[in-house]
C-alpha cells in the first residue's frame, strides 16, 4: 500500500472518530508521517503542520540534506508557490526552503515554509502583515494534493 493510502484511511479512521482538530500519525519501517489536520471535507482539508521522519538518514550530512530540499523543490510545483531553498545551516544541519515567490496580498504576505534537516521534513505556511509578528495559518489543499505532498514527502526522506 502507498504512503497516500495509507495516510488517507488515516484521516478517514481520524474524521470517523470525532470533531476537529485531528492529529494523524502513519508509520512504516523508518518512516512516520505525522500530520496536525483542522478540517477535512470531502475534497479539500486544512493541515496547521506536516512532518515526514525518516531515521534511515538521521546522520546525513549537509550536503545530503541539500540534496533531499533540491529535490523537494523539483517536485513540489503543485503548491500556491514554488518553494526554494533560502538558507543553510551548518551547525544544526538544516536547509529552511521558503516560497519564492511569496503570495503578497492586499495586507498580509504569506508564504510556505519547508525545513528539511538530518531524518526530518516539517512543513507549514505562515502569514506576515506588516507591523505584526508572522503567524502559522493552515495549508488549504486538496485532498488530492494532500496526497501527493505525502508520497513526495515520504520518497524525499
Amino acid at each position: 500500500m502507498s504512503w497516500s493510502e495509507l495516510f488517507e484511511q488515516a484521516v478517514a479512521q481520524r474524521v470517523a472518530e470525532g470533531p476537529a482538530p485531528w492529529k494523524v500519525e502513519v508509520a512504516e519501517g523508518d518512516v512516520t508521517i505525522t500530520a496536525e489536520l483542522s478540517a477535512a471535507e470531502r475534497l479539500a482539508c486544512a493541515v496547521s503542520k506536516l512532518e515526514v521522519r525518516n531515521g534511515r538518514w538521521a546522520g546525513a550530512s549537509l550536503e545530503q540534506v541539500k540534496k533531499v530540499a533540491e529535490r523537494l523543490s523539483q517536485r513540489l510545483t503543485y503548491l500556491l508557490e514554488p518553494v526554494r531553498p533560502i538558507e543553510a545551516d551548518v551547525e544544526q544541519c538544516i536547509v529552511q526552503m521558503r516560497s519564492s515567490p511569496p503570495r503578497i496580498g492586499e495586507t498580509a504576505t504569506s508564504y510556505y515554509e519547508l525545513q528539511v534537516s538530518k531524518g526530518a521534513l516539517n512543513l507549514q505556511r505562515f502569514e506576515k502583515v506588516a507591523g505584526e509578528p508572522r503567524q502559522a495559518v493552515d495549508v488549504e489543499v486538496t485532498r488530492v494534493a494532500l496526497r501527493q505532498l505525502v508520497e513526495d514527502m515520504a520518497a524525499a526522506a
